[in-house]
């Protein structure tokens, strides 16, 4: 009995003794008074952190936030003030801003003040052509695909200016080469028949597959019937079915050699 009473008295001596050690550990691990614990930030979400949104000619520095205060709407969501106007339905002070940064030489302002006065969707400003094709001029010449794009339809369907095929073809080139989806389609169709522009088979095939790369195929058309029908198959695939192996092979060298052009439109 001796023994085991021995025997007892060890093991809950034993006891005590892991758990005092326990608890010393704890309490070296503590946060120290003042000093909040901090798990540490994975590189991706720091990365994200530091790359906070930086001010740039439309989207001037902001003051920093009162503590409490949320920032405002375009810090966060990285758009910029005019387009959050335009986003909640604040259309004047949209283009009244887009206005002012136009005359600043600033491309997004020029480019969407000459969507508004083409199409006039918020009802701000009454549609004008003249200024629509300006403003859109300017946007394309500081380098705006979409803008060379609509300057191309201005000229397409005669839009406040004479109906003129060949400037069309021109701008959807000019949109084509900076990478625009339906430019480039819009440009293969006529570079395909030699409407506007000398014809090319084989550098239309190089367009159509540029834009079919952005998804952009164009509408199935019947060319028999003269209507589009989505049964019928889509210009690249007729075009296809025409060119020689050696063609398409040159085409293809035609698409791989393809670079878009970027920065301020030099004719």
């Amino acid at each position: 009995m001796p023994s085991l009473f021995r025997a007892a008295l060890w093991a809950v001596a034993l006891i005590l003794l892991l758990a005092a050690i326990y608890s010393a550990v704890l309490w070296s691990q503590r946060p120290q008074p003042g000093a909040e614990a901090k798990a540490p930030v994975p590189e991706a979400i720091a990365s994200a952190q530091a790359a906070e949104v930086q001010p740039t000619a439309e989207q001037p520095a902001q003051p920093a936030q009162p503590p409490g205060d949320a920032a405002p709407a375009y810090q966060t969501r990285r758009t910029t003030p005019g387009e959050e106007f335009y986003r909640t339905g604040n259309y004047d002070k949209a283009i009244a801003y887009w206005t002012e940064m136009a005359k600043k030489g600033d491309m997004e302002s020029n480019y969407r003040l000459g969507r508004e006065y083409i199409f006039s969707p918020s009802g701000v400003v009454e549609k004008d052509l003249k200024k629509a094709h300006d403003y859109l001029l300017t946007a394309s010449k500081l380098g705006d695909p979409r803008a060379m794009f609509e300057v191309g339809t201005i000229y397409d369907y005669g839009m406040g200016v004479p109906k003129d095929i060949a400037l069309a073809a021109k701008w959807y080139k000019y949109a084509a080469d900076y990478g625009h989806a339906q430019g480039q389609y819009n440009f293969a169709t006529m570079i395909e028949t030699g409407e506007g522009v000398s014809k090319d088979e084989i550098e239309a095939y190089k367009y159509y597959r540029l834009a079919a790369a952005q998804g952009f195929y164009g509408v199935p058309f019947n060319a028999k019937e003269q209507k589009a029908d989505k049964s019928a198959s889509v210009p690249l695939e007729d075009l296809e079915m025409r060119l020689t192996k050696d063609q398409i092979k040159d085409g293809e060298a035609r698409l791989a050699a393809f670079k878009p052009r970027t920065g301020p439109l030099e004719p």
